[in-house]
């Protein structure tokens, strides 16, 4: 009996109805999807983005503006923590149930953010004008051997690893204290960009 109707399918003789969906989900919900960013509070910097190659096969990301970033004062939350906030809403709020496009479901996959500006933001700030800001403290002279930039791109931090020289554990706290002034002084936020 199998074997008869896979014969008539192969054949064309018969068609099953397929589950696969008509048309792309990001014309279809545009609007819903539109309120459901405004909905997820997102701070200034940032903006999701949604590209969909295939029907029903979407990618999802954050694109932030990496100078805004540092300078915001608000409360941000990890990446994991929006995506999951989104893909939440989608299911509850359009009613969309995730699986295989095949069977007719949407298979959304998300990526972690994307840093603007990130490159010449370290290029111009960071390197030319930052470290020499920090090398030039009055305490810092031939005190510090190196100054690293740990971008962590999920938390929407950064971090300023630091290496004294030997002999310096007596100055380092007012070098760290001169240091975390400078960078307030030049409007960025310490819950954004941290020394360790």
């Amino acid at each position: 009996m199998v074997d008869i109707g896979k014969s008539l399918v192969v054949k064309g003789t018969h068609n099953l109805p397929s589950l696969k969906k008509e048309g792309r989900f990001l014309e279809k919900y545009d609007k819903g999807l539109k309120a459901l960013i405004e909905y997820l509070d997102l701070p200034k910097f940032m903006k999701i983005k949604f590209r969909e190659d295939k029907p029903y096969n979407v990618g999802v990301w954050i694109e932030a503006n990496f100078d805004e970033m540092l300078k915001y004062d608000g409360e941000v939350k990890d990446n994991s923590k929006y995506m999951d906030e989104l893909k939440n809403y989608i299911s509850s709020f359009l009613g969309v149930e995730y699986g295989s496009p095949a069977h007719g479901n949407l298979h959304l996959v998300t990526h972690g953010p994307i840093l603007e500006n990130e490159d010449e933001w370290v290029k111009n700030v960071f390197n030319k004008k930052i470290k020499m800001a920090i090398r030039n403290l009055p305490n810092a002279k031939g005190k510090i051997h190196s100054t690293k930039l740990n971008i962590n791109r999920g938390n929407f931090r950064v971090n300023v690893q630091l290496t004294f020289r030997q002999g310096t554990w007596r100055v380092e706290s007012d070098i760290n204290k001169g240091i975390k002034d400078l960078l307030l002084s030049m409007g960025y936020n310490p819950k954004r960009i941290a020394l360790y």
